[in-house]
């Protein structure tokens, strides 16, 4: 038998590579694999990011739920500057006009916005007091207790400076509320205020407005009252539109009266929303779908770019630098015996036929006769070679093909538990005495032999070594009377593998799907080739 390394595959590659596959065991990963690869990546995990999907939505449902609604009511005020004459002038005698450029109607949002116009109305409408603003209390007891506390805060200086503190985080969380913004590049103020009730929210809207205008009304009298020459009527006027302001700021509704001495109007009153502003429904729940699949792809895609484990037929070509010959889809079946025999009890089966197009393959790269000594390499224990190395055994005796199934996995002789636990001989026997006779050799049929790992009541083999010459001329000898399977220890346990493949026609190495990581195959077929072992290609397993 020859022991030179395989050159040439069953498809006509160099060294079993494909296209897209080096010989050292890389690849050459181009784009369009990549994006495949992905696609397959997202389908495998559609289950996942539908559940998260659904976990993201529940929770920005429960958030909705649970969120308090807020609404917003906005008022508007319309800038208008005017001509200031001193009394006892001519009005006519005067060729200025007012005038009001950008910066100006910049400065009036601020002064909306300013601490004297918001504090008139919080401190008119007493809402230090509010438990809207107001940040909560610790229990006083309440009755006599109540009254007593009250009086100490008023002589305790530490009470009285955190009653001042609690006072102004009220007037904070009240202003926070207040947005003032100039609508486009007009002369128009547009004060909102959020609250949660709607009443509040216009109410509070309106009562800010009033309190601008309120504002301009004495800071524009305030130099005319204090002149000499100052009307008694205009003194009246303008403590009317200051009065008129100051109700209108306490019971949030504008009156319908003209402020001549202010430099603007209220165009538009606040109205009470008849929808909430917050929490926005649609909007919460399209933002969670779109985070969902944000979060849930950018993660999948996280684990693809660092997951080195091979999921597909094309990961494993490129990880294994071979053709991959076979993908086998295997049910999880308990019983030994019925798993190691489901191609032929099962041949219309899948898995029946995958293993026979495997084993065509195969046979296309012997030589001589034709017959064969294959074992399936595996690198972890629980990969699945010996159930595929059985049930190839099975399938070719059952095509009346003359087979020798070959339990070398002295750690765990699985085979032999199953087919020969009483066995009186065994290839350990064998390779200690040389003689034929402590070989055990069973049958399980007419075409099919048996020769377990270790005989019955003795302990693993551990002393056994497989690259003997016992071994090689034992090989031979089996294969004369029809093809070998050999059931071996994965290479992560063993070398008992990598010693008896360079005495093999060939040797498959067995991957699973989502189990199996890329660079110990690399490394495993580096291996196998540097001990002369001709790797005839690759198997996936996907479990069910």
């Amino acid at each position: 038998m020859s022991e030179q390394p395989y050159k040439i595959s069953p498809a006509g590659f160099a060294d079993g590579a494909r296209p897209g596959a080096l010989q050292d065991g890389t690849s050459s990963y181009t784009p369009s694999l990549f994006s495949r690869d992905f696609v397959k990546r997202l389908r495998r995990n559609g289950l996942r990011l539908a559940i998260w999907s659904l976990v993201c939505l529940v929770a920005a449902i429960a958030y909705i739920g649970h969120a308090r609604p807020e609404f917003t009511a906005s008022a508007q005020l319309a800038l208008e500057p005017r001509l200031r004459i001193p009394v006892g002038s001519d009005p006519s005698a005067s060729g200025l006009s007012p005038i009001l450029d950008s910066a100006q109607a910049e400065s009036q949002v601020q002064i909306l916005k300013s601490e004297r116009v918001l504090r008139f109305v919080f401190d008119s409408l007493k809402l230090e007091n509010d438990p809207a603003y107001a940040p909560p209390k610790e229990s006083s007891g309440g009755g006599l207790f109540s009254f007593f506390r009250s009086k100490a805060t008023q002589d305790d200086p530490a009470a009285q400076s955190k009653a001042d503190l609690a006072r102004e985080q009220a007037f904070q969380s009240f202003s926070s509320k207040v947005s003032v913004r100039r609508v486009g590049q007009s002369y128009i103020l547009e004060v909102t205020f959020r609250a949660l009730t709607p009443t509040t929210a216009a109410r509070l809207a309106n009562a800010i407005a009033a309190s601008y205008i309120r504002d301009q009304v004495v800071f524009r009298a305030a130099p005319d009252m204090r002149g000499s020459e100052f009307l008694q009527g205009r003194i009246s006027s303008v403590q009317a539109q200051k009065q008129a302001a100051t109700e209108a700021v306490l019971t949030g509704v504008i009156p319908d009266v003209q402020f001549p001495d202010a430099d603007a109007r209220i165009v538009s009153s606040a109205l009470e929303p008849l929808t909430k502003a917050f929490p926005q429904t649609r909007i919460i729940l399209a933002v969670a779908v779109l985070l969902s699949l944000i979060t849930g792809i950018g993660l999948v895609a996280l684990s693809f770019i660092f997951d080195r484990k091979v999921w597909s037929d094309q990961q494993l070509e490129r990880a294994a630098g071979l053709e991959c010959l076979a993908h086998f889809s295997i049910r999880r079946i308990r019983d030994d015996l019925r798993r190691y025999s489901t191609a032929v009890t099962h041949p219309e089966s899948e898995f029946a036929r995958v293993l026979k197009t495997l084993w065509i393959k195969l046979s296309s790269t012997s030589v001589g006769s034709g017959e064969m000594a294959i074992a399936f390499v595996a690198v972890e224990r629980g990969d699945g070679q010996t159930t595929v190395a059985a049930n190839l055994a099975h399938l070719l005796a059952h095509n009346e093909e003359r087979a020798t199934l070959i339990d070398a996995d002295f750690q765990r002789s699985a085979l032999t538990r199953c087919y020969a636990p009483q066995a009186t001989g065994s290839l350990r026997d064998f390779i200690h005495s040389r003689a034929p006779g402590q070989l055990g050799e069973v049958g399980l049929k007419d075409e099919l032999r048996f020769i377990p790992a270790v005989s019955s009541g003795t302990s693993i083999g551990t002393d056994v070594f497989l690259g003997s010459t016992v071994v090689r001329t034992l090989i031979g000898e089996l294969l004369k009377r029809g093809s070998v399977i050999v059931d071996v220890p994965p290479l992560r346990n063993s070398a008992d593998a990598i010693a008896v493949s360079r005495f093999l026609s060939g040797v498959v190495l067995v991957a699973v799907s989502g189990r199996t990581n890329g660079d110990d195959l690399a490394e495993a077929v580096r291996t196998l080739r540097a001990a002369n072992a001709r790797v005839l290609g690759t198997v996936l397993i996907s479990e069910t």
